[in-house]
Formats: C-alpha cells, structure tokens, sequence
C-alpha cells in the first residue's frame, strides 16, 4: 500500500497461502492502515531518539531569534534527556501511546528528584508531545501522566537554599580570606572574579545569565562621587536578549563600589567588554565559577551539598532581604524583573512574623 503523505509503500506479510484468507486479511490491513493514516499517524515513524533531535533543534531558532535564552534551551534538552532515559531511546513514535509515560514520575522519584522538578520536566515532554503531534509524527498531544501529589516545601527549599545573615556575613570573610591565600596569575583573578561575583548579585539579585551577559556599557552611577547611606548606588541596564523573560529593565542597586573595583582590577579595553570576564570577550566559565564557589562556602563552614546552594541562592537571599527590609512584593519584582504575584507566591511562606500579624490583627464591631 503506498503512503502519499510519506512517499513509501507499506509491505506487511499476511502470514497465509491460503487465497482466499490472504484477501481478506488485505482488506482488514488496508482499513487498519487506512484509519491511522487519517488520525494522523506516521507508520515509517522516527525514535524517540531522533524525534527528541528534532524538537531541540527546532527550539534552538527560538535561541537564535531571541525568544528564549541558551540557558532555557539546556533545561529543555536535560528534561528530554531523563525522558529518552524513560521512554529508551530505540523506541519508534508509532508504538507510543498516550499511557507510555504514565509512571514517569514513580521512575523519576527513583531518581531522588523532586516533585517540583518532575512536574517542569512533565511539562516539558507533554511541549515536545505537542509539537510532534503537529508534525503528523503522533496522533495524541499529550501523554497522560499520573497526578503528582504536590508538597507546598518551595518556602522551606528556599530557606535551606539560602542564606541567613550570619551565615552571609562568614561567606563574605570566607570570600575575602579565600582571595588573599592566592598565588597571583588566573587562578587569583578566578578567585576575584567568584568574590565579586557573590558580592554584586546578592545586591542586584541577576540571574545567572543575565551578570554572566552584562556590560560595562550597561552600568551607570546614579550620581558620580555622592554616596546613599555610605552605599555607592549604581543602575544597571538588563537588555531583553541577555532576560529570561525577555523585557528590558533598569535595576537600582547597592554595592556599586564593587563594580569599580572589579573595573581597576580587569582594566576593561572597551565599554562593551563583559564585566564578569577575564578577557572581557568571553564568559566567566561555569567551572571556574562553581570551584571557587564551592570553596568559599566550605570555608564559611556552610553545608551547600545538602542544602542544595548553588551561585542562584544569591538571588534568593537578595529577594528573602529586600522583603525583610520592608519593600513590597511589586518593589521586589520589578527589581528582580518577576510579576509581584509570583514573588509573594515564591516567597511569603517565609515570613512567620507576617502570618503571626495577621492571625493576631485586632477586628473591630460597630452596630
């Protein structure tokens, strides 16, 4: 039976040599094939393997078009990959169907992940799904997983995956401690590069990607030689393309003297070079910046492994002290560049003394 929609003829034995019975079977084949073909269903059908090839690469215009970042690009394909880990990659699309991932997340619990990230990768694989059906490659949209019972711990994540303000002050020691032990050349740059890095985000609360992307061209003084609070208050420029939320913002921001001293310390030839760079031309690299991390905290006599601290709990805290500090959730949100509801969806669990106040506001009756 030839395919028009794949140029290819299907060749199925009918197992007989009985004629009659032959004719017969060709007839039911013929409908069963005929049915598939029209809900969709590709017989000459790819691997998961490919499919999955597939899908990244068509993600990857979105990278080049500015509609996602790179970083969002090596989620998706880490998502995919605990999928095709799953799924096996051998696998054809044709043989799936909508109950084949439906234990993902028991597989995947095996694995010690949690519910929060079983649930983005679920969302992953029901996007890659979707596309695929598009494609003609599948003639569901999505696969049904089992419902994930969901734990309300994102405060208590939070908590562990920060700082308190003792423990930040010993990092901040242990960071300038960690500098002075050094011997001069990359190695020390490295470790001035990781110290200065924990110092501007816990200020600034970037993402990764943007201070990994940010410019000298991108910061400004708010006012040259006048200090806010013995604090040098300095503005930086978040460009869409380096935002994971694509949207420009301007961050007001404590802690400007580090950016002038990481300035007289790497020299910068141009406004345009990166600010977190040894070079000024290419990023900081994850693996200097994670070792020297690292360090630091084991210095500080910090537990990072258990709870989970990795370079973004500088976010974290930054947010945590902003609100302690008595800003609102819209304040903190537009310096973080989150909507003010997922701030206070994120974040309010934290504060007991809030509930506390609430639970004790006195209420007033008037006839």
């Amino acid at each position: 039976m030839y395919l028009p929609t794949e140029k290819r003829y299907v060749v199925r034995s009918l197992k007989t040599k009985n004629r009659a019975i032959a004719i017969e079977k060709g007839k039911d084949l013929f409908h069963d094939i005929r049915a598939e073909v029209r809900n969709g269903k590709k017989l000459f059908s790819k691997t998961t393997k490919e499919a999955v090839a597939d899908y990244i690469d068509y993600r990857q215009t979105d990278v080049d078009r500015n509609t996602i970042v790179p970083g969002r690009l090596a989620t998706i394909t880490a998502h995919l990959n605990h999928f095709l880990d799953y799924i096996k990659r051998d696998t054809r699309l044709r043989d799936l169907e909508a109950d084949s991932a439906e234990d993902y997340a028991g597989f995947r619990l095996g694995e010690n992940a949690s519910i929060s990230t079983i649930a983005n990768e679920q969302s992953t694989i029901n996007a890659l799904c979707k596309w695929l059906h598009s494609q003609g490659y599948m003639s569901f949209p999505a696969f049904m997983f089992r419902r994930l019972k969901m734990v309300d711990g994102r405060a208590d994540d939070i908590r562990r995956q920060t700082f308190t303000e003792e423990e930040f002050e010993a990092l901040l020691e242990a960071a300038e401690d960690y500098v002075d032990d050094a011997s001069e050349g990359d190695d020390k740059l490295h470790r001035w590069l990781t110290s200065y890095w924990i110092n501007i985000n816990a200020h600034a609360g970037l993402r990764n990607g943007e201070a990994r992307q940010l410019r000298w061209s991108d910061v400004e003084n708010v006012e040259k030689g006048r200090n806010y609070k013995e604090e040098l208050l300095i503005v930086l420029n978040i460009r869409p393309e380096t935002s994971k939320v694509r949207t420009t913002r301007r961050v007001f921001c404590m802690g400007g003297e580090f950016f002038k001293l990481l300035k007289e310390l790497t020299k910068p030839k141009t406004e345009s070079a990166l600010i977190f760079s040894v070079d000024g031309e290419t990023e900081f690299a994850e693996k200097y910046l994670l070792k020297h991390f690292y360090a630091i905290l084991t210095l500080a006599g910090i537990d990072y492994k258990s709870r989970n601290i990795v370079p973004y709990s500088l976010r974290h805290y930054m947010i945590t002290d902003r609100l302690r500090a008595g800003l609102q959730y819209r304040q903190v949100a537009k310096m973080v560049g989150n909507s003010a509801s997922e701030v206070e969806k994120t974040y309010h669990h934290m504060f007991d003394d809030e509930r506390i106040e609430s639970a004790l506001a006195e209420r007033k009756r008037k006839d």
